[in-house]
């Protein structure tokens, strides 16, 4: 029953995305550019672990006759959530100003890459690819950790509900390094590029 309140969470984050986004749900992670935002990504998907992960836990306390909210997000999942905030935030910044002044970022001759079997679909989702339609390992580094560190965090907060232990779980430190360095790499290219 702890899951199936957290799929009735993310339920109700799609349905307010879909009212948001007036049925176009992808575009909530739609750059300047038009392309899929890989911060934007990572922030929705932070979210949606996390609301997941919260109505889990708190059905879990509710099982045990606790109706209070859970006391406490833990410090590494609230600065989780900010890193990807912030990176969102200043990735948008950059492209408005990159956008704003043409003549300091003049428009690349970019090449199509081959398709390649399973390329297709990071070709089209641009979210692994710099804006010349390359593969762009900032980007490629903060997907994988992103990746490891929702996986990781889910296993915990799977562990969590089985234990019976009702409060959020933090997320590793050194998970927590991995991903801050990937950011700072992405948003590092994105002001070099601009």
């Amino acid at each position: 029953m702890p899951y199936l309140a957290g799929i009735v969470g993310l339920i109700l984050f799609w349905i307010v995305l879909r009212l948001a986004t007036k049925s176009k749900t992808s575009s909530i992670i739609t750059g300047e550019d038009g392309a899929p935002s890989t911060s934007k990504a990572q922030l929705v998907a932070w979210t949606a672990v996390v609301v997941f992960s919260y109505l889990a836990l708190y059905w879990v306390r509710i099982r045990m006759g606790n109706f209070a909210a859970l006391p406490s997000i833990p410090h590494n999942v609230l600065i989780a959530l900010g890193i990807s905030g912030a990176t969102a935030v200043a990735a948008k910044a950059i492209a408005v100003n990159s956008a704003a002044n043409p003549a300091a970022n003049p428009p690349q001759n970019a090449i199509p890459l081959p398709a390649v079997q399973g390329q297709a679909i990071l070709n089209s989702s641009g979210i692994l690819l710099d804006d010349s339609g390359k593969p762009d390992i900032g980007k490629v580094q903060i997907v994988i950790w992103t990746i490891i560190a929702l996986g990781v965090y889910l296993v915990t907060v799977v562990h969590a509900v089985h234990k019976g232990t009702p409060d959020l779980p933090d997320i590793d430190r050194t998970l927590m390094i991995l991903m801050g360095l990937g950011h700072s790499i992405y948003i590092g290219q994105k002001v070099a590029e601009s």
